[in-house]
């Protein structure tokens, strides 16, 4: 489509949730976060993997020959830290909702799902965390706890990303 950001491309153009993941880190959790966003009950995501110079290319090699046109990768030119990194998700976020999503967070298969269904009840908030598991290492998951609204942002707090309770 002429005009349309680059990012805002997907095969069937009904992306409705931008999942930013920053990477720098273990590429066995990379790998399993990675499945999770693909075994989404709901194809209604684009996945954008931001890689902060991690030292070896195998992760980006691996997830760019997934040949899956929902997930677009992008190796930074330098290291931002994790601060910078997490700041350029925010930056190239377009869609209508976005998730950060850990390099070793897993989404349980409803996640999409479930964010979909959550803009009735939370129309002024654009950030959700919620539905997802974190790995300490490979093979050890832990539910990540939350309080009904916790991890949602307001549009107009996005820069700062300060959570609504």
């Amino acid at each position: 489509m002429p005009g349309m950001h680059p990012l805002d491309r997907s095969e069937t153009g009904l992306h409705t949730l931008d999942l930013m993941m920053p990477f720098y880190g273990d590429p066995a959790l990379f790998r399993l976060a990675v499945q999770s966003v693909l075994d989404q009950d709901d194809p209604r995501w684009r996945l954008v993997v931001i890689d902060d110079l991690y030292p070896e290319t195998g992760p980006g090699e691996w997830v760019i020959g997934l040949d899956e046109p929902r997930i677009t990768y992008i190796r930074n030119e330098v290291n931002l830290g994790v601060s910078g990194n997490f700041r350029k998700c925010t930056e190239l976020a377009t869609a209508e909702f976005t998730t950060i999503v850990g390099c070793d967070d897993l989404l349980r298969p409803n996640y999409v799902s479930r964010i979909h269904q959550a803009p009735g009840r939370f129309s002024r908030r654009r950030f959700r965390a919620a539905g997802r598991e974190r790995h300490g290492r490979v093979g050890s998951r832990h539910v990540a706890a939350r309080r009904p609204g916790q991890g949602l942002v307001s549009p107009e707090r996005r820069r700062g990303h300060r959570a609504l309770r």
